[in-house]
């Protein structure tokens, strides 16, 4: 979703309860059996801030998405967390500090392996996480990453080749620029403390992992 189009606003918490909990406990959504009214009011507390980063059209979405998800015979109970949050993924994609095995897996030894391997193998493997919620796992998966970072770093060495020799066209500058973007956001997630600046000479972007590193990831 283009951020033209988030139409974020101020609210934090108070924004997710007044869009999403509130109009599906006015529809009749109820706590599941057994829980502790005192327990139900935390996790509200804690979905409202843990879904803060959605737009509001994003939470609008997941009302509905909610609303059709409910547990119970009658489809009146609030579903799981899990349930809410795969709901709330497939509408948008959460920033990196909010995605936790995103993160996680980045800032692991395996995170600094696939960059020092390559920026673009990084970036393709955070691509793969964030869709997937984990990194690639078989060889089938890996060949797929390794191969849209070849892809990439073959495009990216391409346009910047017709940068130096003043032939660069409006579909290369998007190319690169698009790049820059990528490897600073994956730089900021394998070296969180440097803010993006990639630890000096590593670049990276997409994340992705060498083929033979997930038997040692763990």
């Amino acid at each position: 979703m283009a951020e033209d189009d988030r139409e974020k606003t101020t609210g934090g918490p108070g924004r997710v309860r007044e869009r999403l909990i509130a109009p599906l406990e006015a529809r009749g959504l109820r706590r599941k059996r057994g829980a502790a009214m005192g327990d139900h009011e935390d996790r509200l507390r804690r979905m409202a801030r843990r879904f803060a980063w959605m737009s509001d059209r994003g939470l609008d979405a997941l009302r509905e998405a909610v609303e059709g998800s409910g547990d119970g015979p009658r489809g009146d109970v609030w579903p799981s967390d899990l349930v809410i949050w795969k709901c709330a993924v497939r509408i948008e994609t959460p920033p990196p500090s909010e995605n936790r095995a995103l993160s996680t897996w980045m800032r692991s030894r395996a995170g600094r392996a696939a960059w020092d391997r390559s920026p673009f193998l990084a970036s393709a493997i955070a691509g793969f996480i964030v869709k997937r919620q984990r990194p690639p796992l078989t060889d089938g998966e890996w060949r797929i990453v390794e191969t849209q970072a070849a892809e990439r770093e073959r495009d990216v060495g391409a346009a910047e080749r017709r940068r130096r020799d003043g032939r660069a066209s409006a579909d290369d500058e998007t190319i690169l620029e698009r790049w820059a973007v990528g490897r600073a956001n994956t730089a900021a997630l394998v070296f969180p403390q440097d803010a993006g600046d990639g630890g000096g000479d590593d670049e990276g972007e997409d994340v992705t992992e060498a083929r033979g590193m997930h038997h040692a990831a763990g």
